[in-house]
């Protein structure tokens, strides 16, 4: 939208009605001796419960000098005390899937057919890949492209739920358990107790949640600590099974993908690079890429920011993964021996407690290593 203001703040001219705005305009008046000091300028204000993207500047035309302001307006996010649990639309969903790198990767146009047919039923989804691999992508491409998009799509991540939200969840009438007619997606659904995870998967069966709306499962195949919970969210619900390949499985895609980039990006931050050479590019393909597309798209990227030619080269390539630290998990604890004997508890808190000791004690850097969250490191640490 455009308003235009003269020096004196006389109303020129407003692409909006002004009665309906009075608060707004109220905003623009008192920047107008701001712009008119400083120039162009560019700001957010929030308004009534929007969020107002606001440019301004000075324009001179006729020996007369405006003041004019440019604007979207977008409702402000709320913000969501139940931590875990989110709401989305299809327009902020479709933005974000346009906007990111997975589209560029051509995985959904390998699950395309099947996407489809599997929209025109109610049976729920169980996606399955490595971290980085686009599950959360793909379920909101399910979700965009499905007869449940004129309701909000809720995401439901078990590796962020806290105390507050899992009572929420299974425990208040407003939980998103008791939707009707909306997806639902459960992600990360690794990364719970065992006890949550049986109560939580209890209360799923008893309100019939798969029944009432269209629900999508994701996890980390890589990541379980009980393949019992993964098997029984499959035999229970009956789900149809996708699985995401790493990165590593898909090296002839490498060249495709790094090439779109980089001409989406030189857009973007106004470069003008060509191509990679050739020995650049085979280091990508060789390289095994631990974190999937996520960490590909970070590297593209700051290849492509401190590029200084036109070309990026090899020792481009070497200098930028140098800076990556290959983690294989626990073939990474170095060669000391990890004792079978007692339970599998007691395993894994030994297990742990090294990887802890080759960290400096750095929880993070420890739980990160191993494909856990911090939180499930600090429970088990402190299970007895």
């Amino acid at each position: 939208e455009t308003v235009l203001y003269g020096k004196d703040k006389t109303l020129y001219f407003s692409s909006i009605p002004v009665s309906d705005n009075e608060k707004l305009f109220t905003v623009l008046e008192e920047m107008i001796d701001e712009v008119k000091d400083q120039g162009v300028k560019h700001t957010v204000k929030s308004i009534d419960g929007y969020l107002y993207s606001i440019k301004s500047s000075m324009i001179e035309t006729y020996n007369n000098l405006y003041v004019a302001f440019f604007y979207t307006k977008n409702k402000a996010a709320k913000i969501n005390r139940n931590s875990g649990i989110s709401f989305y639309t299809v327009k902020e969903l479709e933005k974000e899937f346009l906007d990111g790198f997975y589209h560029l990767t051509g995985n959904i146009d390998q699950n395309r057919n099947s996407i489809r047919d599997i929209n025109k039923t109610n049976v729920p989804i169980i996606i399955q890949g490595e971290y980085g691999t686009g599950k959360t992508e793909l379920a909101n491409y399910i979700y965009i492209n499905s007869d449940k998009k004129d309701h909000s799509f809720v995401e439901i991540d078990c590796d962020l739920l806290n105390a507050k939200s899992k009572d929420f969840l299974l425990n208040n009438h407003r939980s998103p358990l008791y939707l009707s007619n909306h997806m639902i997606h459960f992600k990360n659904m690794e990364a719970n107790t065992d006890v949550f995870m049986k109560e939580f998967l209890s209360t799923i069966n008893h309100l019939g949640v798969c029944k009432s709306n269209k629900v999508i499962f994701s996890y980390d195949r890589s990541r379980v600590l009980d393949p019992l919970i993964i098997t029984t969210i499959k035999d229970k619900f009956q789900c149809i099974e996708i699985e995401l390949r790493p990165i590593r499985e898909n090296k002839e895609q490498i060249p495709a993908i790094a090439n779109l980039y980089l001409s989406h990006q030189n857009a973007k931050f106004g470069k003008d690079i060509l191509r990679f050479d050739k020995n650049a590019m085979s280091i990508l393909m060789d390289y095994p890429w631990p974190n999937n597309y996520v960490q590909f798209e970070r590297i593209l990227s700051q290849l492509i920011i401190t590029s200084k030619d036109h070309i990026i080269r090899e020792t481009d390539v070497r200098n930028v993964l140098s800076l990556e630290k290959t983690e294989s998990h626990l073939s990474s604890t170095s060669s000391t021996s990890i004792s079978l004997k007692g339970t599998l508890a007691d395993i894994e808190k030994e297990i742990i407690t090294q990887v802890l000791k080759e960290n400096n004690g750095n929880q993070s850097a420890s739980a990160k290593q191993l494909g856990i969250s911090r939180t499930t490191l600090w429970r088990i640490m402190q299970e007895s």
